[in-house]
């Protein structure tokens, strides 16, 4: 197909800032799938079609204080055991709440909405385990930053650059050297350096122990790749609120190009906008509506009564415990973002179109007692709704295919029992997206006396041979390596991060 005339004409400078702008303001939600595309193909770039086709949406999730998985996704063997074993006193099964098979995932009451997913949804709880010096607690983690180490050197930096320890506390915090970007700094890294015209990638974190926990969001030696963090919702609100966005003005005298690609490429979405501009004739105007409609999105961000109520409704708040105490006394913390509210903000930043990258900090409180079935129950239902809902809400719009969502328990997991402590027990991650092969990967066997941990062989079938220790754990970095391959970092990207590379691509958790 020959190139519109305006095209061929326009000096190399403005062409491509053409090509940029176009990219910016066709990528939103508001525009079709493959309409970009499509109109990059028409104007002869192809390399930039494909590219656009493939760009992902990620989401990084991260869980402070030892967050359990275990009362939302199941192991095989203890879910087929489940009637067998008691779930009283300090060896009782951390678990109240009968499992059922949904593909290959066992699911509980509090992660059943997860059901219709089940295919893009996998688990894997048996990652090389974390190190803190304090019962494992550490802000960093191996999956999400292989070779992290208590020692400097071979290129390694403090990964405290911007989430500085409280007060200068280390416990907890340990001072870790890495020189493997955490997953949404290079993501960010990695889509701005695509389309620079792209907004920063957002940090929302809400703590309740903020005075004594961090969470790392390592650059290492990527350059412009920190993301804007944001602690509290007014800050965040008022952050979007204030933005200049690009106008539709940016396009210059040549909007009524830009409406002759959108014509070519899909008639049926340029009528649609001349309609909606109310003037057929108004090229302008329509162009205005996906530039305005971008605007909107980011600068009115706050949730309606009836978004608040999809995404808040049902989803506990943040428990501060007693930590010390049997059963654990608890009550929710008040002032604090829930969890749901911010996967609700996420979902409108990727359906802005100018948002790729986004990342949520949360925690709980430490517990160094038997964990009573509430605690439990609350954390299963935080694991596993919010994702649910924002999985249906992209899935909606046309956007889940080339999301990306990473949840990682920062510090560490807790073995089935009731009480126990992270050291040695889980380490845990869920994938989920449109390129991802649902299941739970690997297993953990279980009788009320002793635990046992079953990484998964290469074909992602669980090992017969167990560990009750440290060893035969899956390597930080092949998880990496898996979650950059799903990302689409380019290999060029991953020859600078010696200690990601390193890793394998576990090819069975993608489609």
């Amino acid at each position: 197909m020959k190139k519109p005339s305006f095209f061929e004409s326009m000096p190399p400078i403005e062409r491509r800032s053409f090509i940029k702008n176009m990219s910016l303001l066709l990528g939103s939600a508001a525009v079709p799938s493959g309409v970009l595309s499509d109109a990059l193909g028409l104007i002869g770039e192809t390399a930039q079609a494909q590219s656009a086709e493939k760009d992902i949406l990620f989401l990084e999730v991260n869980f402070r204080d030892q967050w359990d998985f275990g009362h939302a996704f199941v192991s095989p063997s203890i879910a087929q055991s489940y009637a067998n074993l008691s779930k009283d006193g300090d060896d009782g099964l951390a678990l109240f709440s009968a499992p059922e098979k949904f593909g290959n995932l066992y699911l509980t009451a509090e992660s059943m909405p997860l059901r219709e997913h089940a295919d893009s949804v996998a688990v894997l709880e048996t990652c090389e385990l974390v190190i803190g010096g304090i019962h494992g607690h550490e802000a960093s983690n191996a999956t999400r930053s292989p070779g992290r180490s208590s020692q400097g050197g071979a290129g390694r930096k403090d990964m405290a650059t911007v989430d500085k320890r409280p007060g200068g506390r280390v416990g907890g915090n340990e001072v870790h050297y890495s020189s493997s970007p955490t997953p949404a700094i290079l993501h960010n890294y990695m889509s701005r350096q695509k389309n620079p015209q792209l907004a920063n990638g957002v940090i929302l974190r809400s703590s309740i122990r903020s005075n004594i926990h961090t969470y790392y969001h390592f650059e290492a030696n990527l350059a412009n790749a920190q993301m804007d963090r944001f602690f509290n919702r007014d800050s965040f609100l008022k952050f979007f609120a204030d933005q200049s966005m690009p106008p539709s003005g940016i396009f210059g005298t040549y909007r009524e190009g830009l409406m002759e690609i959108l014509k070519k490429v899909d008639q049926g979405f340029a009528k649609d906008l001349q309609l909606a501009s109310q003037e057929s004739q108004n090229h302008f105007k329509a162009i205005d509506l996906i530039a305005g409609k971008q605007a909107t999105d980011l600068r009115q961000l706050q949730l309606s009564p009836d978004e608040r109520s999809y995404w808040t409704d049902g989803i506990p708040g943040q428990l501060q415990c007693d930590e010390n105490v049997a059963m654990n006394t608890c009550s929710e913390a008040s002032g604090t973002m829930n969890l749901g509210e911010m996967f609700g903000y996420v979902d409108k930043l990727f359906k802005s179109g100018q948002v790729k990258t986004a990342s949520i900090d949360f925690d709980h409180n430490d517990i160094h007692t038997a964990r009573g079935e509430h605690v439990l129950r609350t954390q299963g239902i935080q694991s596993a709704v919010p994702l649910s809902r924002l999985i249906s809400s992209l899935k909606a719009a046309g956007l889940y295919d080339r999301t990306l969502i990473a949840m990682y328990t920062l510090d560490g997991s807790r073995s089935p029992k009731r009480n126990s402590l992270g050291y040695d027990s889980k380490n845990g991650v869920i994938l989920a997206g449109g390129m991802i092969k649902g299941g739970y990967y690997g297993d953990i066997k279980f009788d009320n006396q002793t635990v046992s941990y079953h990484r998964p062989n290469d074909q992602g079938i669980a090992i017969s041979n167990g560990t009750s220790g440290r060893d035969q754990r899956v390597p930080g970095a092949d998880i990496y390596r898996t979650v950059a391959k799903a990302m689409g970092v380019s290999n060029q990207v991953m020859s600078g991060i010696p200690d990601g590379a390193a890793g394998k691509t576990l090819s069975y958790l993608l489609k």
